[in-house]
C-alpha cells in the first residue's frame, strides 16, 4: 500500500512538473509573438508617420532662414537672441550669426565631443574642442575664461518641432549651399562682452 501511495505521489508530482513546463514553454511562445507583434506595429506606426511627414514635406516653407534660426535658439534657450548677419561656416561646418546683445551664436550639427576630436588645418589653428569652440561661438581669438562661458545646446525635434530635421537641413542648404542628413544640431552661444 505505500508502495502504491508513493508511486501515485510521483506520478502526480510528475504531472504538475511536467504540467508546469509546459505553462512556461506555451508562455514563453507567446511572450515572442507578442513582441514580434509589438514590433510589427511599431514599424507600422513609423512608415505610416514616414508616409504622413513626407506629405506634409512637399509643403513645407521655411521662410527667412534668419527667423527660423532665431525662432529655434528662442526656443533652446528660453531668450530672444535677435539674431542678425547669418553667414556659412567650412572648417568646422556651422552657421555664424550674431546676437543683438553682440554674442556670438553658431549653428551646427557637430557635437562638443565631435569638435573635439577634429584637427585643424594650419599651425595657427587652435586645437581640440577649446579651439573649435572659440571659432564658432567667438569668432575670434578670444580668453580662455571667455571659452568657458560658452555655452552648448543640442537642439533635436523635441526642442525644434515635428519637422525640426526636415526644415534644418532647408535652411542648412539655403545658408551654406551644401546638404546635410543630420537629424541634430547644436547651438553654441558665447558668453557676453
Amino acid at each position: 500500500m505505500i508502495a502504491l501511495e508513493i508511486t501515485l505521489a510521483v506520478l502526480v508530482l510528475a504531472g504538475v512538473v511536467v504540467f508546469g513546463l509546459l505553462i512556461a514553454l506555451g508562455n514563453e511562445r507567446q511572450r515572442r509573438e507578442l513582441e514580434g507583434l509589438r514590433k510589427d506595429a511599431e514599424a507600422w506606426a513609423l512608415g505610416d508617420l514616414a508616409i504622413k511627414r513626407s506629405r506634409m514635406a512637399m509643403g513645407l516653407k521655411i521662410g527667412e532662414p534668419r527667423e527660423w534660426l532665431n525662432h529655434v535658439a528662442a526656443a533652446a534657450t528660453g531668450a530672444d537672441l535677435g539674431l542678425d548677419s547669418i553667414r556659412g561656416a567650412d572648417d568646422p561646418e556651422a552657421i555664424l550669426a550674431t546676437a543683438r546683445d553682440g554674442r556670438r551664436v553658431a549653428f551646427s550639427h557637430l557635437s562638443p565631443a565631435a569638435l573635439g576630436r577634429q584637427r585643424g588645418n594650419g599651425a595657427s589653428q587652435p586645437r581640440g574642442f577649446a579651439g573649435r569652440l572659440r571659432d564658432m561661438a567667438r569668432g575670434s581669438s578670444s580668453t580662455a575664461s571667455a571659452l568657458r562661458r560658452a555655452k552648448a545646446v543640442e537642439l533635436t525635434a523635441l526642442v525644434g518641432g515635428m519637422f525640426f530635421d526636415l526644415e534644418a537641413q532647408k535652411v542648412w542648404e539655403a545658408v551654406t549651399g551644401k546638404r546635410t542628413a543630420a537629424d541634430r544640431w547644436w547651438l553654441y552661444v558665447g558668453a557676453r562682452g
